[in-house]
C-alpha cells in the first residue's frame, strides 16, 4: 500500500526569536523515507535537507526532529528554536516512492521582524543653498515597513519629489 500524507501543519506566521513546530503524519510509511526539506522564498530553486528519517542533517543547536509512531501513522515534527528571519520559507515533507514519484506537503514559515535602517542609509548632509541632495534610506522588516521623511519640524516630506523653500 503506497503512504500518504494525512496531515501537514497550518502555515505559521512568528516572530524573531520564538519557536515553530512543523509536523507532518503519514500513513502506511513501511520502508519508504520521509524527509523535511526547506525552499528558500527569495530563491526558488534552493532547496535544504533537514531531515531524512529521524535523522537531522544540519548541525545547528537551534534545530531538532521527532518521530512518534501510533498504530500505522508516523508524525515527524520538525521544530526549530530561536527563529531567525533566514528561517522564512516553505518547508516540504516528503515521501520518496521512487526516482520520479515524490508525495509532499508544504508548510510556509514566514517570520515577523522588527523595522530596522540600516548602516548604509544617510544619516547626515551638509550642501549648499540651491545645490541637489538625495537622500537614501534603506530598511527592512516583516511586515515591509514604511518609509516617512520628516523634516526638522516634523512637517513629513513627499518621496520621489523635488522639495523648494
Amino acid at each position: 500500500m503506497t503512504p500518504i500524507i494525512t496531515h501537514i501543519s497550518q502555515n505559521q506566521i512568528k516572530d524573531v526569536g520564538d519557536k515553530a513546530e512543523m509536523e507532518c503524519t503519514v500513513s502506511n510509511p513501511l520502508d519508504y523515507y520521509v524527509l523535511w526539506t526547506k525552499f528558500d522564498l527569495e530563491k526558488s530553486n534552493d532547496s535544504i535537507l533537514f531531515s531524512f528519517g529521524s535523522t537531522l542533517n544540519i548541525k545547528d543547536s537551534r534545530l531538532s526532529i521527532t518521530k512518534d509512531s501510533k498504530m500505522d501513522l508516523i508524525r515527524y515534527t520538525l521544530q526549530i528554536n530561536d527563529i531567525q528571519q533566514v528561517d522564512s520559507g516553505f518547508y516540504h515533507c516528503q515521501i520518496i516512492i521512487g526516482l520520479h514519484h515524490i508525495i509532499s506537503a508544504k508548510v510556509e514559515l514566514k517570520v515577523r521582524g522588527p523595522p530596522m535602517i540600516h548602516d548604509n542609509s544617510t544619516s547626515s548632509m551638509v550642501v549648499m543653498e540651491g545645490q541637489q541632495v538625495t537622500l537614501e534610506c534603506y530598511a527592512s522588516g516583516n511586515p515591509s515597513t514604511r518609509i516617512f521623511w520628516k523634516r526638522e519640524n516634523n512637517g513629513i516630506l513627499s518621496v520621489n519629489r523635488s522639495i523648494y523653500k
